[in-house]
């Protein structure tokens, strides 16, 4: 099989509520190309948590790290084991770098991750956000959900990675690249925040928006996809949300 070169890019903005109080960002978006796994992954930072923009850092980066050293191992675990370990890998990192004084809830935050290894590939999902896969098959290209949002009776509810219930509510996915007529090209990671300009609820249908996005990124280099990004959630954040906004891609044409 020929090998795919994925490219990889991400983007977090603040939020018009955050900009007018002068709240910091809490998205945190993190890429990573090692042992011949390439992962993008994200996270967004629970509003009511006191340093969730510090929680939402630690995760992103520590999923990546996890899912480039551990790929094989997760790939072989069974799904209950695999989920309990990547939530204990992430908690760790989290109690590591926690301020004196304060509770891990204080860096309570959403995971959301990608990671690719020739021709297999692994997605965890917690919290909400959004996963979809771009792709091809016999009936044409299209553009899935993969993991949608996990959210609680109301909608501004969901479930971070220091949340007690954390190992039972984290989705996770594995597949081929590659199958029988079918073929992945791209993936795209969204906080809650893009929901409202890429994302129907209504029907779990990904805005044709998504694919343009990805295959934009496929024919660019990571300077300008990184760009056009940027400009897409500086629109999005200033018409369609006043949350944070952050995206992730990794692709390939």
């Amino acid at each position: 099989m020929k090998r795919v070169i994925w490219k990889r890019c991400g983007c977090a903005k603040q939020g018009r509520s955050h900009l007018a109080t002068g709240a910091p960002c809490q998205d945190s978006v993190a890429m990573l190309y090692r042992r011949n796994v390439s992962v993008v992954a994200l996270s967004d930072g629970a509003g009511s948590a006191e340093l969730s923009q510090i929680g939402s850092r630690i995760c992103a980066a520590k999923l990546c790290e996890v899912c480039c050293r551990s790929f094989d191992v997760i790939w072989k675990m069974p799904e209950e084991a695999a989920c309990a370990s990547l939530v204990r890998s992430i908690r760790r990192a989290l109690v590591g770098e926690l301020p004196s004084g304060y509770e891990i809830g204080s860096l309570a935050s959403t995971a959301l991750v990608v990671a690719v290894k020739r021709n297999r590939y692994i997605a965890a999902h917690l919290g909400d956000g959004v996963i979809g896969v771009k792709g091809g098959d016999s009936r044409g290209d299209y553009l899935h959900l993969l993991s949608g949002p996990d959210n609680g009776e109301h909608s501004n509810e969901t479930t971070f990675i220091t949340s007690s219930d954390a190992v039972d509510r984290l989705r996770m996915y594995r597949g081929l690249v590659q199958g029988e007529g079918s073929r992945v090209t791209g993936f795209i990671l969204m906080s809650d925040g893009p929901e409202a300009a890429l994302y129907r609820k209504q029907d779990g249908r990904l805005a044709p928006a998504c694919s343009k996005l990805l295959e934009a990124a496929g024919h660019m280099n990571r300077q300008e996809a990184g760009r056009l990004l940027s400009e897409t959630l500086k629109l999005i954040a200033a018409t369609k949300t006043f949350d944070d906004c952050s995206i992730a891609l990794m692709t390939h044409v």
